[in-house]
């Protein structure tokens, strides 16, 4: 369902962040899944920044729970860690300058690390999606992404993630980037086909149908 079809709730989202926090006191960890579950689903309804300025009450409330989510990061398991990627996601895809920000202090080291792991499936679009983000969609890291899957991915983070590498962005502001991209895919396709690198060639293709219409 879109989300554009409900209106974000800031009362639930305050009460919950607050319940969070005392139930963390209290040291329940199932309790506090519940919590966590709830505002996982209405993250996704927060307002964007960008068309809604936030005002100080959702920007302390934001932080209060981006502070709440980086002191139970260092302690959760990996299946844990990804939920709370996701919610970061989220939280940083709509959010003004300032959380963004604090997201960025207080995460970005960690999740390079993450990225860097070679074991499967410890990449999700939703980490290679805010990674962007903080790096604020600069063209160079986005290309580093693009090389890095191309060459290093793990073949189930490949097929199952690529798309979450934003083309758009890198295209943005720049549109004669175009001709570099499709350059860049085309001839790694080339050198792939020429030394027999059937996995790379399977991905130039993938990349290819990603970008060729645009």
């Amino acid at each position: 369902t879109s989300p554009m079809l409900f209106e974000f709730n800031f009362e639930k989202f305050k009460m919950l962040t607050k319940e969070l926090g005392k139930l963390k006191r209290i040291g329940d960890h199932e309790t506090e899944r519940m919590i966590r579950n709830e505002l996982a689903d209405i993250l996704p309804y927060l307002p964007q920044n960008q068309s809604e300025s936030w005002d100080d009450d959702l920007k302390n409330t934001a932080i209060q729970l981006v502070k709440l989510l980086h002191e139970e990061f260092k302690k959760a398991n990996e299946s844990s860690q990804k939920k709370i990627i996701k919610m970061l996601f989220h939280i940083a895809y709509h959010a003004d300058k300032g959380t963004l920000e604090i997201i960025r202090n207080s995460f970005l080291e960690i999740l390079k690390e993450i990225y860097a792991e070679e074991t499967t499936g410890k990449k999700t679009s939703e980490l290679i999606r805010l990674l962007q983000i903080l790096h604020n969609f600069d063209p160079d890291y986005i290309k580093s992404i693009m090389q890095d899957a191309l060459s290093n991915w793990d073949k189930n983070d490949f097929d199952t993630i690529c798309t979450a590498i934003d083309f758009d962005k890198y295209l943005e502001k720049n549109r004669k980037r175009i001709e570099e991209l499709r350059f860049f895919i085309l001839s790694s396709l080339a050198t792939a086909r020429k030394s027999g690198d059937i996995k790379k060639v399977d991905r130039c293709k993938k990349f290819w149908a990603l970008i060729s219409s645009k």
